[in-house]
């Protein structure tokens, strides 16, 4: 039993990352990132959050051992009364880049392998598109959500929704919504997007097979090789759907 009679569990801590980690920011990226903390601080200082506008003169969150070191973060759990804790491991891949350079204007383990999440998305778009270009689907298509395409992560459409190929790729990537990527995904099939993938030379982007599986990618992949694809397909939509209003030309 915990210390207040019931277990406290920390479902969403965050740690892992160096202390020091603004210093490796390069020099004309740290006015961008000292406006973006501005604007951040400004926009939850009425939150009642540490570092909001409930911290107290002096207090400098940011700066406890127990950010970075887990053996101070324990510590920190018996100050407050957590009994138990999931932290998600610090550190992040990086690639910044412009489509009319060669090479990228920032980097940082841009071949470590990660947990893509909804970026998926953009792979499924791509394969929707290419079989467009190829006549084999049309943007009047209907697609319709089904029951299988409803999941825990939500969706914005209920089972049974018809959409067209062209309102269910807007709702796929304006907005994120889940039951229209994977009403697309399974249309068009994880096999076959994972295939148009390696045949435009992106050999280190995965997308699951089965909701067993995760999407995996490297910041390199997404930044070289999944970017000029995306743009020919966001251009070719643009003359017909509402899709570009949401992503930048």
């Amino acid at each position: 039993m915990g210390r207040f009679g019931y277990h406290v569990i920390d479902a969403d801590g965050h740690g892992g990352e160096a202390a020091n980690w603004r210093d490796n920011v390069p020099t004309q990226w740290r006015q961008r990132l000292a406006e973006y903390r501005d604007r951040v601080a400004k926009h939850y200082a009425k939150l009642v959050l540490p570092g909001g506008g409930t911290k107290r003169p002096g207090d400098k969150f940011d700066l406890r051992p127990g950010m970075t070191n887990p053996d101070e973060r324990l510590k920190d759990m018996d100050l407050e009364g957590i009994d138990v804790t999931v932290t998600f491991p610090g550190g992040a891949g990086v690639w910044i880049s412009d489509p009319n350079l060669s090479t990228p204007l920032y980097s940082h383990d841009a071949d470590e392998p990660i947990v893509t999440a909804s970026l998926y998305k953009l792979a499924v778009m791509v394969e929707a598109e290419r079989r467009v270009e190829a006549g084999q689907l049309h943007y009047g298509d209907i697609i319709t959500i089904e029951d299988e395409d409803i999941t825990e992560d939500g969706s914005f459409e209920l089972a049974g929704t018809e959409l067209t190929l062209d309102e269910a790729l807007e709702a796929m990537i304006t907005i994120s919504d889940n039951g229209a990527a994977l009403a697309l995904w399974h249309v068009l099939g994880p096999e076959n997007i994972n295939a148009t993938l390696v045949a435009l030379g992106i050999k280190d982007f995965h997308v699951f097979l089965n909701f067993d599986e995760d999407n995996i990618a490297t910041p390199r992949a997404v930044g070289t090789t999944l970017c000029p694809p995306i743009k020919r397909a966001i251009n070719a939509l643009a003359g017909f759907s509402k899709i570009s209003r949401g992503l930048p030309a």
